[in-house]
């Protein structure tokens, strides 16, 4: 029985794997609740199929299949460690993106020179993520394997086309588009993630997890035509315990 209790005991003491006692004759209780703040940068690509219409006319200009782009956000944190190598986690992030995709058409102009059209679309979007997951501490290096489930849910967005010429003799000649649209962007988008990440203690109480995420989206992100991303994630957070 004793000997249950002093297991019982030394779990609930080093729950997230840090000796954070005092000294030994005044063991330190570890909480199992921590609230902090949350940053992280994202690198993506886009898998897309979708049309540009030039508002000038009402015409569809170009189609653009795959673009890039990359983006940041910052928000709360919260985890809560059920067992000694296994703790639950939620973020509420806001996050800001931005994409470029260029579809290139080549147009000869002799058996030796070509003029090259580019068609450029440019968008930054603001969005509200709430992020559901949880963690299983290895017993390799104390690094932790998880899964979390993004909730993305679209704010804001603003955008430019513009097109740009480059001649066969090298000037380039470049326009802004000021009038044209694309489909609608989806107002909600489940994006799951594989995650690896390394905890690191800051003080008694407090301490840091260095994450590393990879996930793709499971919802169109546009309400018709095509558009998926696939998403690299790198992110610090940092928690306070309560006791």
């Amino acid at each position: 029985m004793r000997l249950l209790v002093f297991i019982l005991f030394s779990l609930s003491l080093y729950s997230q794997g840090f000796d954070w006692q005092i000294n030994n004759r005044l063991p330190f209780k570890v909480a199992d609740l921590y609230l902090g703040g949350n940053i992280f940068y994202n690198d993506e690509s886009m898998n897309t199929d979708f049309t540009f219409i030039d508002g000038e006319d009402g015409m569809p200009c170009c189609n653009f299949e795959e673009g890039s782009g990359s983006g940041y956000g910052f928000g709360f944190a919260a985890e809560y460690w059920f067992r000694s190598n296994l703790a639950f986690n939620s973020n509420l992030n806001i996050m800001i993106s931005n994409s470029e995709f260029i579809n290139t058409v080549s147009i000869p102009t002799s058996p030796d020179e070509e003029l090259i059209n580019d068609f450029i679309y440019s968008l930054s979007r603001n969005r509200l993520e709430y992020t559901l997951g949880f963690k299983w501490r290895t017993p390799f290096y104390k690094f932790n394997l998880g899964v979390n489930l993004v909730n993305s849910f679209f704010l804001s967005s603003n955008e430019s086309y513009r097109e740009r010429v480059t001649f066969p003799n090298g000037l380039v000649d470049e326009r802004n588009v000021e009038q044209g649209e694309i489909p609608n962007f989806s107002s909600y988008v489940f994006i799951p993630q594989l995650t690896i990440s390394k905890d690191v203690s800051i003080k008694n109480n407090i301490y840091s997890s260095i994450y590393l995420r990879l996930g793709t989206t499971f919802i169109n992100e546009l309400s018709y035509d095509s558009w998926n991303s696939n998403r690299l994630s790198l992110g610090f957070n940092i928690y306070y315990g309560l006791n």
